[in-house]
């Protein structure tokens, strides 16, 4: 079976963009899932798949793939789009009780583009406040 083609120009493309980086690291974003909605959880679901796929695809041209799933992180989009009552909550639901910052997520993406993930490839990364995933 044939991968799709949009799949396979997204493939083509990230070996492209990484070798002409001279990076072999390819991290991708993934946001917490809202469990009353199907169909942005089984996207959600869908993006991990294709990370895991698509980092056993390429791991043999020394390229790895990794996912970033942060939790509640107070980004202005955050502050646009919330209710004042809503922003004293968000994030006291974490063991941490409290939302990210951006910068403790930026700190991943630093992690996974660095030598010290080089035996790193097809896994995610959960920044969100200690809430366990497995």
């Amino acid at each position: 079976m044939s991968s799709p083609p949009q799949t396979r120009c997204c493939h083509r493309q990230l070996c492209i963009h990484q070798s002409l980086r001279g990076s072999s690291q390819a991290p991708r974003v993934h946001s917490p899932s809202n469990e009353a909605d199907l169909s942005y959880t089984s996207t959600k679901g869908a993006i991990v798949a294709f990370t895991r796929s698509i980092a056993s695809q390429l791991v043999s041209k020394g390229i790895r793939a990794n996912l970033v799933a942060p939790g509640p992180i107070v980004t202005p989009l955050v502050y646009a789009t919330m209710e004042k009552d809503s922003l004293e909550d968000f994030g006291v639901g974490t063991p941490m009780q409290r939302a990210g910052q951006p910068s403790e997520i930026a700190t991943c993406f630093v992690f996974l583009a660095s030598s010290d993930s080089s035996y790193i490839s097809g896994n995610v990364l959960h920044p969100n406040g200690g809430v366990i995933i497995n």
